[in-house]
């Protein structure tokens, strides 16, 4: 079993998404593990997405900390009727088989704050 733990649930655009990977036991059953952050659409007509991160290991050990910097540029979660954007970090197991999704989470990426001093926006 594989669990995720993410620091922060909300990251900001721009910002590190961080975590562990706890294994219990190890996966024996898998020659690889891959790491991967992304983001896709969910909704009517055409989806899209993209992969921010994919890091591959022969050991699950090599993931039980990891960084992952959010894209300035998002895109940012949407929930929406229509649309919606959803982030995930997830751990995959490749093997004789093909590669095998073993734990995912999701996230959500949110807009950059803007900080105000003496009602200035800086």
């Amino acid at each position: 079993m594989i669990d995720i733990v993410i620091d922060n649930d909300r990251v900001e655009v721009g910002e590190i998404l961080s975590g562990r990977c706890i294994t219990k036991p190890p996966q024996d059953d898998y020659n690889r593990f891959i790491l991967i952050v992304d983001w896709k659409t969910i909704g009517d007509g055409d989806s899209d997405g993209e992969t921010i991160l994919s890091k591959k290991s022969k050991s699950l050990s090599d993931f039980n900390f990891f960084t992952c910097r959010i894209p300035n540029l998002g895109p940012v979660s949407h929930n929406g009727v229509i649309l919606k954007i959803v982030w995930t970090i997830k751990i995959c197991g490749e093997g004789f088989l093909g590669q095998k999704p073993l734990e995912t989470r999701t996230f959500k990426v949110i807009p950059k704050h803007l900080h105000q001093k003496n009602n200035v926006l800086s």
